[in-house]
C-alpha cells in the first residue's frame, strides 16, 4: 500500500467525521471540484502528525487564512 493510498485513506475518513464541511465555515467541502485541504492541528514543522486526531478539513479560504495568520508565506 503506498503512501498516496494511505493518506488519501486518512483524508477521507477526517472529511467522513466532519460531515464533508469546513471545520471553520461550515463550507460543504465534500465535492471534488472544491479541493478540500487537511490541516494540522499542531503544525507538522511543530512535531504534528499526520493522523486523523491532529487534522481538521478547512476549505481553501479558510486554509490560507489560518497560514497567513501564523506567518507563513
Amino acid at each position: 500500500m503506498g503512501k498516496e493510498h494511505i493518506l488519501q485513506g486518512i483524508k477521507n475518513r477526517v472529511l467522513e467525521i466532519y460531515g464533508n464541511e469546513c471545520a471553520n465555515s461550515g463550507e460543504d467541502i465534500g465535492h471534488p471540484h472544491k479541493r478540500p485541504g487537511l490541516h494540522h492541528i499542531v503544525f507538522r514543522r511543530e512535531g504534528g502528525k499526520t493522523v486523523k486526531e491532529n487534522l481538521i478539513p478547512l476549505c481553501q479560504d479558510c486554509e490560507r487564512t489560518t497560514h497567513f495568520l501564523a506567518g507563513d508565506k
